[in-house]
């Protein structure tokens, strides 16, 4: 089963089946699931003899300590040389000091928003201030990922999608000064946690249409329009349709008689 298999199982995590399997792991067996999910590296070649390093682990104090991809080759032992890398470098969990099995529990009790700061901290048995540093941390993946790959469309028939723009300015610091004028202009649909959010330097009819139509469902503006159409009155219709003659003729004799400009 490939990693991508294995991240798709994780829809199926929880608390009560799953987590206590993974926490009876060592950290050994925590990393090499974490390996089967794509979440760490299976394997890092070596860049001078391009054969995959071994992994070994520090000792410090004669303990085993910090784990690191090692090539101990003799023709990759020069001076300078990168044969040495650390076991996390270029994952999620590079900056990562403290028990991974922690960190992953961390993670699931962030997405399903489960209790406060101290809740989850006293879950995982870790202090407060590393889970805000942590969930800053999951934030900034989500809102990276969301900007480059939002395919969200809110709408449809009997929906509503509340639209509005705010702008944010700071004085205090900026005082007989050009303030800045970016509008934040974002969406929330009704009964739903679907939301959209952009910034924009304008705030015109023009841009915040290009905005709401990148996010809205095609199939809610076709029944917009049906929707609209319908509901026009008939009388209306052909008082529009009749005085069409007169309001040409006026255009063309404002535009000194050429069509052409029209």
């Amino acid at each position: 089963m490939n990693a991508q298999a294995k991240l798709l199982e994780l829809r199926e995590f929880n608390l009560m089946s799953v987590w206590p399997r993974l926490a009876m792991k060592s950290k050994n067996e925590f990393d090499d699931y974490l390996v089967e999910l794509g979440l760490l590296w299976k394997n890092r070649p070596c860049p001078h003899c391009k054969k995959p390093r071994d992994v070994v682990h520090e000792v410090i104090n004669g303990e085993a300590g910090i784990k690191k991809w090692v090539c101990n080759r003799a023709q990759c032992r020069i001076p300078g040389s990168s044969r040495k890398t650390g076991f996390l470098k270029d994952t999620f969990l590079e900056r990562c000091h403290a028990d991974r099995r922690k960190g992953f529990l961390l993670s699931y009790l962030y997405i399903n928003d489960m209790g406060t700061v101290e809740d989850m901290a006293r879950s995982c048995e870790i202090d407060a201030s590393t889970v805000v540093q942590w969930t800053t941390w999951f934030r900034d993946v989500l809102v990276e990922y969301y900007t480059y790959n939002n395919k969200l469309r809110m709408g449809g028939p009997n929906t509503v999608v509340q639209v509005d723009e705010t702008n944010i300015v700071r004085r205090k610091y900026n005082r007989e000064r050009i303030v800045r004028k970016d509008w934040i202009i974002g969406g929330i649909q009704d009964g739903t946690r679907m939301a959209f959010c952009e910034v924009t330097d304008e705030r015109d009819m023009a841009t915040i249409d290009i905005i709401v139509q990148k996010h809205s469902s095609l199939d809610s503006l076709i029944a917009s329009l049906v929707k609209a159409w319908d509901e026009l009155d008939n009388d209306y219709l052909r008082r529009t349709v009749d005085a069409f003659p007169k309001r040409l003729r006026s255009c063309i004799r404002q535009k000194g008689g050429r069509i052409e400009q029209f």
